[in-house]
């Protein structure tokens, strides 16, 4: 019997992705010049933060999020509604940095982000 995944909230999501690029420094996942949901050695993107390993299957690798798919729809269930994911996704995807310019980058704009949402920031 499968478990039943529940939908994230944005604050969740939002606290997902934050303690991962922000609190964790997980580096950004890209692969010769593309977003990766999951990639080398564990690193991931920030939608691919949010999809529960589950759902999670490499078929998902090269296919565009907003794009309604089959590969898709058991995990934009779990997302919250709206374009959050897609937001930070979009932050994450925005050229390519290493170390603590990514994290950086990654802080200054989910503050931006959290701010637009109306969204409390994680304290650790």
């Amino acid at each position: 019997m499968s478990k039943k995944i529940k939908r994230l909230t944005k604050q969740e999501a939002f606290n997902k992705v934050w303690r991962w690029f922000v609190r964790d420094k997980k580096p950004q996942s890209i692969k010769d010049g593309y977003c990766m949901y999951r990639g080398p050695m564990g690193a991931r993107c920030a939608a691919g933060v949010c999809i529960p390993d589950s759902l999670y299957t490499e078929d998902m690798e090269g296919v565009i999020l907003s794009v309604p798919t089959p590969v898709f729809a058991k995990v934009l269930r779990v997302f919250p509604r709206g374009d959050l994911i897609r937001n930070m996704q979009s932050l994450h995807d925005d050229g390519e940095q290493k170390g603590t310019v990514f994290t950086a980058k990654m802080r200054k704009g989910l503050m931006y982000i959290a701010n637009e949402y109306r969204l409390k920031v994680p304290s650790r």
